[in-house]
């Protein structure tokens, strides 16, 4: 359990060594960065204090993701960049192989907002909320309806305690504003929410937009990881006047909720080929008849028949007599 700052020394630099040091100060700083990259996803190595081959290469990745300088130093710029405040603790996929659709194309959507913080109108609350769903709704083609909170929901977003689940408690406001998947979107009741364009009160330093944290959870909800643009809403790094969708965003999501015909298309790179009919080799094949000729072949035939039931009616008559 953390039970202090994360860095003895912010504007202190470490480097690389050929084994543990045993100076305690050292591998204390170590120790730290390691927590963090394993957090966030670069890191999978012992958490051990030494500042070995696998810290190198996570650091590394993380200053590469995270726009800084790639040093392989841990400095004070990345220091700042591991403390700096986050939307949430989803792992950063420096890829992007996780995006997975979460819902079917197409889909109507329903959600519900639980307990919603009583010092803010609900109705503004709701009104943002709303707003976002809207936003990435009409670029995924997904309807997104709110339903009564006492009704069953595919998603539900409410505000809840996640101190115990915030490893950057302790450093203060902002650790972990937010938390989702794809049935729940939930928000830090500890933290100061604003409605957009709202300062925090007198004697309240810091607080957090409602609006860009919930456009950037919903991201998750749909399936969406983690983006190193920084004009992203889908970079992980909070800012609050981030309000809408990046090209970038956009495409992502409209990629991954297209239809499926259209996804077949774009992988192919050209329309599919129509069906060629199969013809079995030992069947014998009947030419069609031309149209121009098939009324003069019926006539014809017609014709040879009327003949035959005159001559046959003749001979009868002959009979007869």
């Amino acid at each position: 359990m953390v039970v202090g700052p994360w860095f003895e020394d912010p504007e202190g630099s470490l480097d690389k060594t050929d084994g543990p040091t045993g100076a305690a100060a050292i591998e204390g700083e170590v120790l730290a960065c390691q927590r963090r990259l394993a957090t966030l996803g670069y890191y999978e190595g012992e958490i051990d204090g030494w500042f070995g081959p696998k810290q190198l290469e996570s650091l590394k990745a993380f200053q590469e993701f995270s726009g800084l300088e790639v040093t392989g130093v841990l400095d004070m710029a990345t220091k700042s960049a591991l403390l700096r405040r986050r939307y949430d603790a989803l792992k950063d996929d420096t890829l992007l192989e996780g995006d997975h659709a979460t819902y079917p194309h197409g889909t109507t959507v329903t959600y519900s907002v639980g307990f919603t913080p009583g010092y803010l109108p609900r109705h503004k609350v709701l009104n943002e909320i709303s707003r976002a769903f809207k936003t990435w709704g009409d670029a995924a083609t997904l309807d997104f309806r709110r339903v009564s909170d006492k009704s069953p929901a595919d998603v539900r977003v409410e505000w809840t305690d996640l101190s115990d689940s915030n490893e950057l408690f302790f450093d203060g406001p902002g650790g972990k504003l937010a938390q989702a998947d794809a049935r729940s979107l939930i928000l830090d009741s500890h933290e100061r929410w604003l409605l957009i364009g709202q300062e925090p009160p007198e004697g309240k330093k810091l607080g957090f937009g409602i609006f860009a944290v919930v456009l950037h959870e919903i991201g998750h909800v749909l399936g969406l990881v983690h983006e190193k643009a920084m004009d992203s809403v889908m970079s992980p790094y909070y800012n609050r006047d981030k309000t809408s969708l990046s090209p970038r965003d956009k495409a992502r999501v409209a990629e991954l909720y297209a239809p499926a015909e259209a996804k077949a298309v774009a992988a192919a790179g050209t329309p599919p080929p129509m069906p060629v009919p199969v013809v079995d080799p030992d069947e014998e094949e009947v030419p069609a008849v031309p149209a121009a000729h098939s009324a003069e072949l019926l006539y014809g035939a017609h014709s040879d028949i009327s003949a035959y039931m005159l001559s046959l009616r003749r001979n009868v008559n002959s009979v007869r007599r």
